[in-house]
């Protein structure tokens, strides 16, 4: 039958399940900074100050080369590439409390494929609050427009047998909104969180002249969670984690919902050696089908600050997933897909006035039934060289291959210089 595929964020390594640790998380482990978070801190330009309001403008010019924008193994489109970039970041403490606002716009070029050009912006604005001295309440709201990152190697339709790519990116209006709290007795700590993202994608175009309507993946996406935990001695905790999810789109037939227990650990072989484990069972409801799959998943990460100038991370996780499919009738459905990934990365300060970091990644993607079975292995290289307190070099190449099971085996190439200045 044909279908269409989502795209997958391949590289997106969804390593601790729930996303980013509550405060208790990370009192339980006060590890080193990494080398690029001290390098950033030494490095940043002084904060201009108004009216109480801590304010960091940004500015970038980048330039370079893209061999397949698409990341497609049919049709790829290469071409050079500038890209424009302004960002405001400010800030303002009242006592203990805090206010953010974070505002970016981006405007891509491609100059020898000028059907790819996209204009992107973002609007954030964040805020928490303590209610007392155990106890703190945040949240966030935001609305972008953006891109969908082009590491989905099987975007696009098969019809009789012959693969379709899609011929226009991923544009999407994206509003999540988050609330939680945090508290903390003792040795004792806890963490409710729930966040609701709401996504609207344009409809797609693919090589054959085929309008694909983004019903299956319209909609909402709700996510609840509650974490509690137990500090045994200083940098060393046990916590347990209850999810659940609801993904809700405006064709009914793509729903599916997620419940996920799991329990963890953190811990120090020393100081400079810290990591943490987390074992879990998740299991994923489909309402087309009216099937529930289940399974254990698990996270994990290793850091190992090997000196002042040198720091290395490794983390891997497997997880469920629910992915949106279409038929060509325009029947959607979701089916289950388990994904296993790791990344390894090193960051090394050559000078006092340079960071350079390497990494790498690996994500296979696979459904029970044997009709997807896909890898993707990205290297990165970089470089942060700051010219001055205010001016600041990167590079950065990123070589991307992968092995899919229905659209062959697509590699890209990226390269890219950039200036940045921050006033």
């Amino acid at each position: 039958m044909a279908h269409v595929r989502a795209r997958h964020a391949l590289f997106l390594l969804p390593l601790v399940l729930g996303g980013k640790d509550p405060l208790w998380a990370q009192e339980i482990l006060r590890e080193p900074e990494t080398v690029s978070e001290r390098f950033n801190t030494l490095t940043r330009a002084p904060s201009l100050r108004a009216s109480g309001w801590e304010i960091n403008p940004v500015a970038e010019l980048r330039a370079g080369y893209d061999s397949n924008i698409n990341f497609s193994a049919v049709a790829g489109r290469s071409s050079s590439l500038v890209e424009l970039r302004g960002q405001i970041n400010a800030s303002r403490e009242i006592g203990p409390d805090q206010i953010a606002i974070e505002a970016l716009v981006q405007q891509q070029l491609y100059l020898e494929s000028a059907s790819d050009n996209e204009a992107t912006a973002s609007l954030v604005l964040r805020g928490q609050v303590y209610a007392g001295e155990q106890t703190q309440i945040r949240g966030s709201v935001g609305i972008s427009y953006d891109v969908e990152a082009s590491t989905a190697a099987d975007s696009g339709t098969i019809t009789g047998g012959t693969f379709d790519p899609y011929t226009t990116r991923a544009t999407r209006v994206r509003v999540p909104v988050e609330a939680g709290i945090a508290r903390d007795i003792g040795r004792w700590f806890g963490d409710a969180n729930a966040t609701a993202t709401w996504t609207q994608y344009d409809d797609l175009q693919t090589e054959g002249g085929t309008t694909i309507q983004q019903d299956f993946r319209n909609g909402w996406e709700v996510t609840a969670q509650l974490r509690g935990g137990y500090r045994l001695t200083t940098g060393v905790g046990a916590f347990g984690r209850v999810e659940v999810q609801d993904r809700s789109f405006e064709d009914a037939t793509a729903n599916n919902q997620g419940l996920r227990l799991s329990a963890g650990a953190q811990f120090e072989f020393t100081r400079l050696l810290t990591g943490e484990v987390t074992l879990g069972w998740t299991a994923q409801h489909f309402d087309v089908s009216g099937e529930t799959e289940s399974g254990f998943t698990y996270s994990g990460e290793l850091n190992w600050y090997a000196n002042p100038l040198l720091s290395i991370s490794l983390a891997g996780a497997r997880t469920f997933e629910g992915q949106q499919t279409v038929s060509a009738s325009g029947a959607a459905t979701a089916t289950p897909i388990l994904r296993d990934s790791v990344a390894l990365r090193a960051e090394l300060e050559a000078l006092r006035t340079l960071l350079v970091f390497a990494e790498g990644r690996y994500v296979a993607n696979a459904s029970e039934d044997g009709a997807l079975d896909d890898q993707l292995i990205e290297l990165e290289v970089g470089s942060n060289y700051s010219l001055t307190r205010t001016v600041r070099l990167d590079t950065s190449y990123t070589y991307s291959a992968a092995q899919t099971t229905s659209s062959g085996d697509p590699v890209r190439n990226l390269v890219t210089v950039g200036l940045s200045a921050a006033f």
